[in-house]
């Protein structure tokens, strides 16, 4: 995996780096002076093979913002190559590169500005198996430190707590590599004071143990015990019944199982079952086995267009966004209240999830 990471920018940004380098050849043909001796001629050469080689150099890393960067540069210059058959002007093909650079700070922009708005993403589900309504608040892939801090989480969790929800669902990747140890200390704090009627339980993503990274400033065996200290219930494979008729099952993460126990631990059909499982997989044997919502994040509902689009269509989850029906069981997968790696978000949108699970009434 790490050679594959390694080498991937290499394979696909140098020849995009030699291209940017005609590219910027382009906009020094419109000096005439570039092109009156010989040594001019070399200077705009070494000016190119700067530029285009500067962005080999910025996208060395594929989870870097910069090789978000280079691809959109280069998304914007292919698109303006095209627009060069049907308008032949010499002048802008001459400015490409300036073009595609603005196009590409304003995506940017825009994809911060994305990264940072945080939406509240409503859901209803119908049941009959439940005497009342309840409602669950769901928070996944925080990746905390990206676009927020525990004081800015605070913000979003006071508005939870003010909808008093039945439950507050954790679904993973709460906290990452780069998370610091206070942050993750006054988080847990903050997760484990939300009013929810029947409590606030954890999940574990497959960053939350930062085992992608060395040198985190605490092990997952202090966050653990930071969650349970805070209130926070941490579920690994296991289950909590309420009395309203709900049963919670908590799955350890793919990354981390030998196998879904789903089917082991779901034993009474007749409760309404929530199977909280921080990625969007095996759901159709989670159906089979008799859940009735499964709650999922993980894919960030692709986070960098169009990288999203690849990831809908051979990433090893079952997909990427929003909400499925599996035979009688009903599948939410949330894009997540931030991202992760690059500080931009060009698809979907950072959310939480309001979901109300609605008694269906005979008649109704």
């Amino acid at each position: 995996m790490r050679f594959v990471t390694g080498i991937l920018p290499l394979l696909v940004f140098a020849p995009a780096g030699i291209y940017f380098m005609f590219v910027f050849r382009r906009f020094l043909r419109l000096f005439p002076a570039m092109s009156a001796s010989p040594g001019m001629k070399v200077l705009g050469w070494v000016l190119a093979a700067a530029f285009g080689g500067a962005f080999i150099l910025f996208s060395r890393s594929i989870w870097s913002t910069g090789i978000v960067v280079t691809l959109y540069f280069l998304l914007a210059c292919l698109a303006l190559q095209i627009v060069h058959i049907f308008y032949k002007n010499q002048t802008f093909y001459g400015l490409t590169w300036v073009i595609a650079g603005a196009l590409t700070a304003l995506v940017l922009l825009l994809g911060w500005w994305n990264m940072h708005t945080i939406h509240e993403k409503d859901y209803v589900v119908e049941t009959t198996k439940l005497e009342r309504d309840v409602t669950v608040a769901f928070i996944s892939d925080l990746h905390l430190g990206l676009n927020m801090d525990a004081g800015k989480l605070g913000e979003y969790l006071d508005k939870i707590s003010a909808a008093k929800p039945d439950l507050l669902l954790l679904g993973g990747d709460i906290f990452d590599e780069s998370t610091t140890k206070e942050d993750m200390e006054k988080a847990c704090l903050l997760l484990g004071r939300v009013d929810a009627k029947y409590g606030v339980y954890y999940v574990y993503g497959n960053h939350d143990s930062g085992r992608y990274r060395a040198g985190r400033p605490y092990t997952e065996e202090e966050m653990t015990r930071s969650l349970t200290a805070a209130g926070v219930h941490v579920l690994a494979d296991e289950k909590a019944d309420f009395d309203n008729g709900v049963t919670l099952i908590g799955l350890e993460d793919r990354s981390r199982r030998t196998a879904d126990r789903t089917a082991e631990l779901l034993t009474d059909r007749s409760r309404y079952n929530i199977v909280l499982d921080h990625q969007p997989v095996d759901l159709q044997e989670k159906a089979d086995a008799g859940a009735d919502l499964d709650q999922s994040g993980h894919t960030h509902g692709g986070q960098v267009w169009p990288l999203g689009i690849f990831n809908e269509y051979w990433s090893t989850n079952d997909y990427n966004y929003g909400l499925r029906t599996y035979g009688d069981m009903t599948s939410i997968v949330s894009s997540g209240i931030a991202g992760w790696g690059y500080s931009v978000r060009t698809q979907k949108q950072c959310e939480y999830l309001m979901i109300t699970i609605r008694v269906l009434r005979e008649g109704g």
